[in-house]
């Protein structure tokens, strides 16, 4: 179903070890210093290493990379098993190294509770079943306060009654928002390969009320 004849694109390569770096610079800002209690900064570049330009850059390349990877397959119609099947090679991306973690993080929690009186927090809350079930599940950010989920009728009072849903592992916000989005990504193609100027207009009137409401 991947379109094994398209060239590689040695340039993006390149981009990706920048937005590499400025990802952990980001993250590297939020570390307090021993003496100071400052966070670090990194003189001219303290700006662009706060914005998190990476992540964007990340989530742009990614897009990009898919659509220029399976626009073949999806163009014309999606079916069930070509659809399954780009799921499945999409979870397996992601599901392995976000369990390590999650049960690294799992651990951490435990051993903070019981040796050192500590309890971590998912930045909203204790951790719950609730919390590391969404987290399992790659669901946690659509549930999130702000979440895609959270902001539907019909969902909000489930979300307020049973959440927060904040993720045991901070960072994999963006696993939960990439998973979101792989769920829709042959369906997008589909309906963007179509150059009906109509057909267009009304996805990205779709898209901006879901980002806007």
């Amino acid at each position: 179903m991947i379109n094994r004849d398209a060239p590689h694109i040695r340039s993006l390569t390149g981009l990706r070890a920048v937005a590499a770096v400025l990802v952990v610079l980001l993250h590297a800002r939020r570390v307090n210093m021993a003496t100071t209690g400052d966070l670090v900064t990194f003189g001219p570049l303290n700006d662009i290493t706060a914005a998190g330009f990476g992540v964007d850059i990340f989530f742009v390349l990614s897009g990009f990379i898919m659509a220029y990877v399976y626009h073949q397959r999806f163009a014309c119609r999606v079916q069930a098993r070509d659809y399954l099947s780009f799921l499945w090679y999409r979870i397996a991306r992601l599901y392995p190294l976000h369990i390590a973690t999650m049960v690294i993080m799992i651990l951490i929690y435990f051993i903070g509770k019981n040796v050192y009186e500590y309890t971590p927090t998912t930045g909203d809350a204790s951790y719950s079943i609730a919390s590391i079930a969404a987290s399992m599940t790659m669901v946690h950010e659509w549930l999130d306060s702000a979440g895609i989920l959270a902001r539907l009728p019909i969902l909000s009072n489930v979300v307020q009654s049973y959440g927060p849903f904040g993720t045991p592992n901070g960072v994999a916000w963006s696993i939960s928002a990439e998973f979101f989005v792989y769920i829709l990504v042959p369906f997008s193609t589909l309906i963007f390969a179509n150059r009906n100027k109509v057909t267009l207009a009304c996805c990205y009137a779709l898209c901006a009320l879901l980002f806007f409401c």
